[in-house]
């Protein structure tokens, strides 16, 4: 009988490591997207890597939501976007363009940094003057936010999520 008993723990236990071991290891866990993500109701589940939402002054309500105020990375013009990084591990750089080129030695280097941070910028009504780069899991992405001449709505990529299209209650 206290062999079974044994033997019983004995396979409970191998069932819970193995649990524990696929959340931890194969990404499934909420731990794959960031504090800051889970603070805007962000779904854990998102294929998307980067939310943005245009802000119509650095006072705007909607960063009240937050728990920590954002850093603000300036380039010329005057248009504000609140970037807040989903996915952990996503390796960060904010570049000055000019005419679509990339000025490197406009960098700012944010590496893995999680926290939600502010880009001004956009002289232009046509061409952006500022590029977001980061690398997800050995892929590199580029974004350069702006509004659509269209209707005003935020220009979006496939890997973007616009936080007005979430409730954030």
């Amino acid at each position: 009988m206290k062999k079974k008993i044994i033997m019983i723990f004995s396979i409970l236990f191998l069932l819970l490591f193995c649990y524990l071991f696929y959340l931890n290891y194969l990404g499934k866990s909420s731990n794959n997207i960031t504090t800051y993500a889970k603070q805007l109701n962000i779904d854990e589940k998102t294929d998307k890597l980067l939310a943005v939402k245009y802000l119509n002054s650095i006072k705007d309500p909607y960063l009240n939501k937050l728990e920590d105020k954002p850093t603000i990375y300036s380039n010329d013009g005057e248009e504000l976007y609140l970037i807040v990084p989903i996915k952990k591990n996503l390796k960060l750089s904010i570049y000055q363009t000019i005419l679509g080129e990339v000025d490197i030695e406009k960098e700012n280097f944010l590496g893995t940094e999680t926290k939600p941070f502010i880009v001004k910028g956009n002289i232009s009504d046509i061409i952006p003057n500022m590029l977001i780069e980061f690398q997800y899991k050995n892929k590199i992405y580029n974004y350069s936010p702006s509004l659509s001449l269209k209707d005003g709505s935020l220009n979006l990529e496939e890997f973007i999520l616009d936080l007005d299209k979430i409730d954030n209650n």
